[in-house]
């Protein structure tokens, strides 16, 4: 079951319902002073956010969520002048303006889920670089880059959520789902996975960056 963190008071008694009626598992509403106790959850599929009475801007709160969390961002929006551009430009996935029709509001969560599944089975290329999921291997015009199987899982996690940071936090809990490492030892991965991919040839250090005091992202325009 998929999981969606509801942001904004007025939410739950316009989509609540609706959506556990169509099978997905709904979590709050929540204020936002609670996003920092939910957002680092791996489990959160979608943040679906409802503008009306917030005390700060739909615009800050996706530029948060996205430094933190590779979860989509739905914003719906009850006011009209607001920049669907600069929602989107924020880190929106999708922006609705209200009325929503129900059909039009679950079609666009599928979509968006849609888009996550199928990205399990892709080979992502980045200037000649390869990651093979389905092979569990790395490429780099046609060298295999001796990446372990966790530096591979390190790494897939970063591309497949490429231009978002992704929290030394997330990371340790994602990968690592028995026993959890530290910090340091992260970093150690992350050192190892820059040295053998740079041994190859491709410019690593342009793509997987380190953003001190938040997490990773692998940075591709």
């Amino acid at each position: 079951m998929n999981n969606i963190l509801l942001i904004g008071a007025s939410i739950e008694e316009k989509w609540n319902t609706l959506l556990t009626r169509n099978g997905y598992n709904c979590i709050g509403p929540i204020n936002i002073e609670e996003i920092p106790n939910y957002i680092y959850s791996p489990l959160i599929d979608i943040v679906l956010i409802y503008d009306e009475h917030l005390s700060i801007t739909v615009e800050s709160i996706c530029i948060s969520i996205n430094k933190i969390s590779p979860a989509f961002i739905m914003v719906i929006s009850s006011n009209i002048n607001y920049s669907l551009v600069n929602i989107l430009k924020s880190g929106a996935d999708v922006c609705l303006f209200e009325p929503i029709y129900e059909d039009e509001l679950i079609a666009r969560i599928n979509s968006l889920l849609r888009h996550k599944n199928k990205l399990t089975n892709d080979i992502f290329t980045y200037n000649n670089l390869e990651l093979n999921i389905k092979k569990r291997k790395v490429h780099y015009r046609e060298k295999i880059i001796p990446l372990s199987q966790i530096e591979i899982k390190i790494l897939e996690m970063l591309i497949k959520n490429d231009n978002k940071v992704l929290s030394t936090d997330f990371l340790i809990d994602n990968i690592w789902e028995d026993h959890k490492i530290s910090a340091q030892t992260l970093r150690s991965y992350i050192r190892n996975i820059r040295d053998k991919i740079r041994d190859s040839g491709f410019p690593v250090d342009k793509y997987l960056i380190t953003v001190w005091g938040m997490g990773y992202i692998w940075k591709f325009d």
